[in-house]
């Protein structure tokens, strides 16, 4: 299974194409966990409460300066949004959202989401993916990755 330290070490691997942004100056702790919790009444699985608390959020994209000489530029498709809480100003837009009793969406890449329940399990529009929520942010860098070095002749 993934960890927050595969993730991290992932992350460091990124070229200069891509640029990376996340709030772990601000990230969340458990007080705001159990805020965000009691607001929403859904219970954060262990890894999504690790990731909020260490990174509180991340945005991967493909570099604008890169993109500005494709022809397929469409930057929705060539970001990674991962969701979460932080402490300090979060824009509305990088909150977890889109929760219910079961499930909150922790992901996003153009029209794509992924969902995470109480016991850790990701599931997309696909259906449920195999490995846990670390597993799958690191194989959507991974596409992102794999997609730059196609778009790049």
């Amino acid at each position: 299974m993934g960890s927050l330290k595969n993730l991290k070490s992932r992350i460091l691997e990124l070229g200069d194409e891509f640029s990376y942004v996340d709030a772990a100056e601000n990230a969340a702790d458990l007080m705001s966990v159990n805020d965000f919790e009691q607001h929403c009444g859904f219970r954060l699985c262990d890894d999504l409460v690790e990731f909020v608390c260490a990174l509180g959020m991340i945005a991967i994209k493909i570099n604008p300066e890169v993109l500005s000489n494709l022809k397929e530029n469409d930057s929705l498709i060539n970001e990674i949004y991962v969701y979460g809480i932080s402490k300090g100003k979060t824009p509305e837009w990088m909150k977890l959202k889109y929760f219910n009793a079961e499930s909150v969406c922790f992901f996003e890449q153009g029209g794509s989401k992924a969902y995470v329940d109480i016991d850790g399990v990701v599931f997309t529009d696909e259906g449920k993916f195999d490995g846990d929520m670390y597993d799958f942010i690191i194989s959507k860098i991974d596409e992102l990755e794999e997609k730059y070095s196609r778009l790049i002749p």
